[in-house]
C-alpha cells in the first residue's frame, strides 16, 4: 500500500513538471508565456479568417426613409480584406457597384463591426450624410455570417440646404451571407425603375 502512494505521488509529480515546461494545448487556442497576465501563460484566442467575398441576404426590417432612398437590394456581395483582427469591408450592390468601404474589427469571439460615413450629393441644394454600421457573429468554420445593417441619414446643413421632408431617417437590414466559391459571385441582377 506504502508502494503504491510513492508511485502514484512520482507520477502525479511527473505530470505537474510536465505541464509546467510545455503548458497544455488545447484546439484553436495556444500558450505563449510570453503574453497574458505577468507570472502566468498567456492564452492567445485564434482569430477566425474571413476575407473574401461573401453573397449576402438582406431583409429590411424597418424603413422610415420610405421611398426617398429607394428599397435596399436583396443581395449584395461584401468583399472583406483582413488583417489579423483589422477588417475592411467593401459593400457591393446590383445597382450602384461598390457603394463604399468600412473599417471595423473581428474579434476571437466571432464578432464582426464596422462602420463608415459617406456624404452624397442627392440634388441642387441638398448632400446627405449616410452612416453605416454593421454588426454580423461568423459561424466556427467562417463560412457563415449573420448580423445586422443599421443605415442612418441625414441632410448635410448648409445655408441653402433643401432636401425636402422625411430627413433624417433611418433604415435596418437582417443580413445572412455565405462564402462565395473561389469562382466568385454576382449579386442578382438590377432591377428595371417602375414605370410611372
Amino acid at each position: 500500500m506504502h508502494r503504491l502512494s510513492i508511485v502514484t505521488v512520482s507520477v502525479a509529480l511527473g505530470l505537474i513538471a510536465c505541464l509546467g515546461l510545455f503548458g497544455c494545448n488545447d484546439a484553436g487556442y495556444t500558450i505563449n508565456p510570453a503574453t497574458g497576465t505577468p507570472g502566468a501563460a498567456g492564452i492567445v484566442d485564434v482569430v477566425p479568417q474571413i476575407e473574401g467575398e461573401w453573397l449576402a441576404a438582406a431583409t429590411v426590417t424597418s424603413n422610415s426613409c420610405g421611398p426617398l432612398l429607394g428599397i435596399p437590394p436583396d443581395e449584395m456581395v461584401l468583399s472583406i480584406t483582413q488583417a489579423d483582427t483589422a477588417i475592411e469591408l467593401a459593400l457591393i450592390t446590383p445597382c450602384e457597384g461598390n457603394t463604399g468601404t468600412a473599417t471595423g474589427t473581428l474579434t476571437a469571439d466571432n464578432v464582426l463591426t464596422a462602420s463608415a460615413t459617406r456624404t452624397t450629393t442627392a440634388g441642387l441644394n441638398c448632400s446627405l450624410e449616410t452612416k453605416t454600421s454593421l454588426t454580423a457573429v461568423a459561424d466556427q468554420a467562417g463560412s457563415h455570417l449573420d448580423g445586422s445593417v443599421v443605415v442612418d441619414v441625414t441632410p448635410v446643413v448648409t445655408p441653402s440646404t433643401d432636401c425636402g421632408s422625411g430627413f433624417p431617417c433611418s433604415y435596418e437590414l437582417m443580413l445572412a451571407a455565405d462564402r462565395c466559391p473561389a469562382s466568385g459571385c454576382l449579386p442578382a441582377a438590377c432591377p428595371a425603375p417602375a414605370a410611372p
